[in-house]
C-alpha cells in the first residue's frame, strides 16, 4: 500500500494512523529484526516461530514458512490496515487478537530457543510496536473515529 493510501482523509485521527503505521512496522520487524539475526548467528525470534508453525511439513517446513506463512502475514497486515481506515470495528478487534496471539508465539518462541534471552532479545521491539499499535487503536481519538463508525 503506498503511504499516500495511509491517510483516508483529513477527520481519521493520528492516532488511527499510528495503528495503520504500527502495524506496517510490525510486519517489517518481523521479517528484518525477527529473520534477519540469523545471519549473525543469533537466534532470531521469527525463524523460530515460523519454524514451529510449520514443522508438520518436515523437509519442506523452511520453504512453507517462506513462500506462505510470510506472504499471509503481509496480505493479513494489509487487509488490516485498509480495513481500520475504513472504520472497521471488526477489523480493531481482529487486530486486537493477532498482537495477543503473535506476541504469545513470540514468547513461546523465546521459551523454545536453545538461548531463549537472546531470542527474547529480539522480540522485545516487536513487543513494543505491538503495545503502540493497541494503545493508538483505544486511544480517545481512535475511540471516537470508531464510534462514530455507521454499522
Amino acid at each position: 500500500m503506498p503511504p499516500s493510501e495511509l491517510d483516508t482523509g483529513p477527520d481519521q485521527p493520528r492516532a488511527v494512523r499510528t495503528a495503520r503505521l504500527g502495524l506496517w512496522l510490525q510486519f517489517a520487524y518481523f521479517v528484518c529484526g525477527g529473520m534477519l539475526p540469523v545471519l549473525f548467528l543469533f537466534p532470531a525470534f521469527g525463524l523460530v516461530m515460523l519454524g514451529a508453525a510449520s514443522a508438520w511439513a518436515g523437509d519442506a517446513a523452511p520453504m512453507l514458512a517462506l513462500l506462505v506463512l510470510l506472504p499471509a502475514l503481509g496480505v493479513a497486515t494489509a487487509l488490516l490496515s485498509r480495513r481500520l481506515g475504513e472504520r472497521s470495528e471488526r477489523a480493531r478487534t481482529c487486530t486486537d487478537g493477532f498482537a495477543l496471539v503473535l506476541a504469545v508465539g513470540a514468547a513461546l518462541a523465546s521459551l523454545a530457543s536453545p538461548v531463549p534471552f537472546l531470542t527474547l532479545a529480539t522480540a522485545v521491539p516487536w513487543f513494543g510496536l505491538q503495545i503502540m499499535t493497541v494503545a493508538s487503536l483505544h486511544s480517545a481519538p481512535a475511540n471516537r473515529w470508531f464510534g462514530d463508525a455507521e454499522p
